[in-house]
């Protein structure tokens, strides 16, 4: 049984956190999902995509800004419902690729209704064709298994994010999931890139500077 912490989220001490913390949140997690039921997944997902769409770095970004998503797993929060209203924005729409040996994803264009792979780790990814180079990247939608409210976020464990962000410092970071995501605190290496907004079907939080 995982302790509690305050409105029911788990709780993990911030300071010097173990591998076996880490893999003990992704469990209960993936418990918690796999409790949702598909047509509750798209109706909460939706709720999500709205607060994503009024929030101030997609509202406010270039004409043409590149934003790069992720392709969801089963389970996860529903991103098609984004990618096309992001399209229809006019945005350059770029999804990673994962190639096993390189430390860092690849991401690529996409555009609605065109076909894609079933990358190494089962996640569909673009074809490979016309790479987008990192720094040409504004925005970033992150995927995790948790987040907290500092910008903590725990991922899979493979740490392809972690070090593509790392490379990437100049663009916003905006993790995405659903409410019971969002835990009191998330056991975060240094390595573990924060990230700058959290948005879940239920609010938007705008997380600490990087760096404070």
């Amino acid at each position: 049984m995982l302790p509690h912490g305050q409105g029911g989220g788990f709780f993990f001490a911030p300071m010097k956190p173990r591998l076996d913390e880490k893999g003990a949140l992704r469990a209960a997690i993936d418990r918690l999902r796999a409790a949702l039921f598909p047509d509750e997944i798209a109706r909460r997902s939706l709720f999500a995509k709205e607060r994503l769409l009024a929030l101030p770095p997609l509202v406010e970004a270039r004409a043409g800004a590149t934003v790069a998503l992720y392709l969801p797993l089963p389970g996860e929060l529903d991103t098609l419902p984004i990618f096309e209203a992001l399209a229809a924005r006019g945005f350059r729409c770029a999804f990673p690729r994962v190639e096993r040996g390189h430390p860092r994803l690849r991401f690529f264009p996409l555009s609605p209704g065109e076909p894609v792979e079933r990358g190494p780790l089962g996640v569909p990814q673009p074809p490979a064709r016309d790479e987008i180079p990192l720094e040409a990247i504004d925005l970033f939608l992150v995927p995790g298994q948790a987040f907290d409210r500092r910008g903590g976020r725990l991922g899979r464990g493979k740490g392809y994010y972690d070090a593509t962000l790392a490379a990437a410092a100049r663009a916003e970071r905006i993790g995405l999931g659903f409410r019971e995501q969002l835990v009191q605190v998330v056991p975060m290496f240094a390595h573990d890139a924060p990230m700058d907004w959290i948005v879940t079907d239920a609010e938007v939080v705008r997380c600490p500077a990087r760096g404070t």
